[in-house]
């Protein structure tokens, strides 16, 4: 419910990042390769955590992220991020995406600061 609003609010007060800056932050961070966000694997949360942030940091659409990742429709994203909501809440996972998270955070004060 109110989480939607807060989003799209959120979304256009806040200059979003470009992709590259987005996923290069994410890969560096995961200690993957960017190419490894395109790989479809069984069971994997990657390409979710990684449409999470391009959706959050990068303003792109479900849409967008979809197309990025070769998956087909935004329908795909959403249920990703919706099957994967139980994975970014385990410790591990949910230690390295709030690392992401302050990163991309940084990166953002930069960019707004440097406009």
């Amino acid at each position: 419910g109110g989480k939607v609003a807060e989003d799209v609010a959120f979304r256009s007060v806040a200059k979003p990042l470009e992709s590259s800056v987005v996923l290069g932050i994410m890969a560096q961070t995961m200690g993957v390769d960017v190419g490894e966000f395109r790989l479809r694997r069984r069971g994997s949360a990657l390409r979710a955590v990684w449409a999470r942030f391009l959706i959050r940091y990068a303003g792109q659409s479900q849409r967008d992220v979809a197309k990025l990742l070769n998956v087909g429709t935004g329908a795909a994203i959403s249920m990703q991020l919706s099957k994967n909501r139980a994975a970014f809440a385990e410790k591990d996972l949910a230690a390295v995406m709030a690392k992401i998270e302050g990163r991309l955070d940084e990166e953002r004060k930069k960019h707004c600061a440097a406009k």
